[in-house]
């Protein structure tokens, strides 16, 4: 989980230069620090401080937005994990045996339920994994594994055995996962939402609105503060939909963040 690579992964584009008056600007990393705003001029070379003709531009705000998240010690931790479990990023089983053996990281990561892309489910053990019925179950090192979404527990059937796993032993996971909410994705038209955004990973769009986007996926979500959110192609923002074209766990997590102050209800009739 170093932060060049997490970071680097989320929000990729901001570090490539974009042009704006003859000043490129950008998101720069060095030494494995923390990213700040990047600035150079043509013919002059790097900016110590933001031009006054563009302090007030929508790109700036987008990447000044995506600073103060990154200074957040959350972001460096729960975040990100929670954005490699909407995007189901996959590592590798000897990635995580590595990583708990490490003080700092394994306690946010020992309690985190995984699953293998052959379906297989279970807390990372040195052998394996070890499910929700306290079954041990072998893998090799190089098993390709991702953050178990509570979605495809549930589509599993498996959710409800971890959930009284949890309760039963007083396990307090770092993020919501188990016990997280989810929004199958519905037949029915989505209806308007009330949206209180939050802090990590929703940016401004220039508009008025947010955006969070999903780079793995190539999808990007938009919202305002009312109304339906949108989803889109990142490389040609086409808009898609989102019954067909929007992986079921990404929808998932767009509603639960536009809807933790406001409850959405879906028809019962889902694809789950």
């Amino acid at each position: 989980l170093e932060h060049g690579s997490c970071i680097g992964q989320t929000y990729r584009a901001l570090f490539k230069p974009k042009e704006k008056d003859g000043i490129k600007i950008s998101l720069k990393a060095n030494g494995g620090k923390l990213p700040e705003l990047h600035f150079v001029k043509t013919g002059w070379g790097v900016l110590t401080n933001i031009p006054n003709k563009l302090r007030k531009d929508p790109y700036i705000a987008t990447l000044r937005e995506v600073v103060k998240g990154l200074k957040s010690p959350k972001f460096h931790t729960t975040a990100m994990l929670e954005q490699a479990m909407a995007e189901e990023h996959t590592f590798e089983l000897q990635e995580w045996q590595r990583w708990r053996k490490h003080p700092a990281i394994k306690l946010l990561i020992k309690d985190l339920v995984v699953s293998t892309l052959e379906g297989e489910t279970g807390f990372v053990t040195e052998e394996g994994l070890l499910d929700a019925e306290g079954q041990a179950i072998f893998r090799e090192p190089g098993c390709r594994i991702v953050i178990a979404h509570p979605l495809e527990l549930h589509r599993r059937g498996e959710l409800e055995a971890y959930r009284q796993l949890l309760s039963r032993e007083g396990i307090a996971q770092p993020f919501e996962q188990i016990n997280r909410k989810y929004y199958p994705v519905p037949e029915e038209d989505l209806p308007a939402v009330k949206a209180n955004f939050p802090e990590a990973f929703w940016i401004p769009d220039g508009k008025g609105g947010r955006q969070r986007v999903f780079y793995q996926a190539n999808i990007f979500a938009v919202a305002h503060k009312s109304g339906q959110p949108a989803f889109y192609c990142r490389k040609t923002l086409r808009a898609l939909d989102f019954r067909s074209e929007v992986p079921a766990i990404i929808f998932s997590e767009i509603m639960r963040d536009l809807s933790k102050f406001e409850l959405l209800l879906f028809h019962e009739s889902s694809k789950y």
